[in-house]
């Protein structure tokens, strides 16, 4: 992996959003292989992300592609972790700033409601709840990895974690490498996403002029 441009995150670099894209098809087609029988228990597939200093895990079934943001258009009267909208192969999607979302306030690039323009910094994960469903962009730090995990290292939260309310964790373990970003409080936290994208306030009905 390269380091960001800035030196700032030197622990980990950004992958490249058409290399993941092309993780994530291969993971598909080597599951597909797999025979039942040589299943060695449970795994669940999760692509890793960073927002700021905590890591967060959404799982692969959900992520339809992954990119960078080249241009996101304001849209008035919304809330400011919507970031706007944005076009993908000819569709418009929202674009959710998931930092403001779980309430972490914006990351580098992401001051404002929305940039347009080439110097957007940051990778969009376009996300759906199902094929065929409505999908929504993800605007997150950075990509880290995909990785399988041992379902059963994953442990529900017990409490409320990170400000989050307990149906939109899906569980939490130890950050796995390479989401182990300095500070923090080292775990990994997975996202129940259907129950993210169940808000009805992340759907924009808004014409772009």
């Amino acid at each position: 992996m390269n380091k960001t441009a800035d030196g700032a995150a030197a622990w980990a670099g950004e992958l490249d959003p058409a290399a993941v894209q092309q993780i994530l098809e291969r993971r598909a087609d080597d599951l597909a292989r797999v025979p039942v029988a040589e299943e060695a228990g449970e795994r669940l597939d999760l692509v890793l992300l960073r927002l700021g200093n905590e890591a967060y895990g959404v799982e692969t079934q959900y992520v339809f592609e992954i990119r960078t943001p080249e241009e996101i258009t304001r849209v008035p009267r919304v809330p400011d972790w919507v970031a706007g909208v944005t076009a993908v192969r000819g569709r418009i999607l929202s674009v959710l700033n998931l930092r403001r979302y779980l309430g972490l306030g914006p990351g580098p690039g992401q001051e404002g409601n929305a940039r347009t323009g080439p110097r957007l910094k940051g990778v969009l994960v376009v996300v759906a709840a199902a094929p065929g469903r409505s999908e929504l962009a993800l605007w997150v730090d950075e990509v880290l990895a995909v990785r399988a995990l041992p379902a059963n290292r994953i442990q529900e939260a017990a409490d409320t974690l990170r400000g989050l309310p307990p149906e939109m964790v899906r569980g939490v373990c130890d950050r796995p490498e390479p989401a182990a970003p300095p500070g923090g409080d080292g775990l990994l936290v997975v996202l129940n996403l259907p129950v993210l994208l169940a808000d009805r306030r992340l759907v924009v009905e808004e014409e772009l002029g």
